[in-house]
């Protein structure tokens, strides 16, 4: 007996089974496009175009701890890559925002001032595939975290 949330729910697990076994997978015979993607190289073979995988790392900035609506502004090599003002941590997860730019030239000058409190500092980071910066303003000082890996957030 099919109940009025049953229907509004949508079709059931039986229901989109047979639209994948029935539907979907006839259609991918009849097109030829049920092939698994092929691995990418450094290279496309035969196009000379540059394939994902040789894209520039990325540099991914988290602004994390201590950050009480103020003025952020985030310099890489020189340039300013980020401004944001009234920048606030949320400390159930203990991060304010989030940012990140694809790097070519490596290594990079990090750059993260906040002038309505006078703090500066920078940091060299050497590129290596993608790189996670954490910055974190605690007792007065900004502190910088370099990691390999994403950072967890609830």
């Amino acid at each position: 007996m099919e109940t009025a949330y049953a229907r509004q729910r949508g079709p059931s697990r039986g229901t989109r089974g047979i639209l994948l076994w029935g539907v979907l997978l006839p259609a991918c015979a009849i097109l030829g496009s049920c092939e698994a993607p092929k691995k990418m190289t450094d290279r496309t073979e035969g196009t000379g175009d540059v394939a994902p995988a040789a894209i520039a790392p990325l540099l991914h900035v988290a602004l994390q701890e201590g950050f009480e609506s103020v003025l952020v502004e985030v310099r890489i090599n020189g340039e300013e890559v980020y401004r944001r003002e009234k920048v606030l941590t949320d400390i159930r997860i203990g991060l304010a925002d989030a940012f990140e730019i694809p790097m070519p030239e490596r290594p990079v000058m990090v750059q993260v001032t906040m002038p309505s409190v006078g703090a500066m500092d920078s940091l060299r980071v050497d590129l290596d595939g993608n790189v996670y910066l954490g910055v974190s303003y605690l007792k007065g000082t900004l502190r910088f975290k370099v990691s390999g890996q994403p950072f967890g957030y609830l």
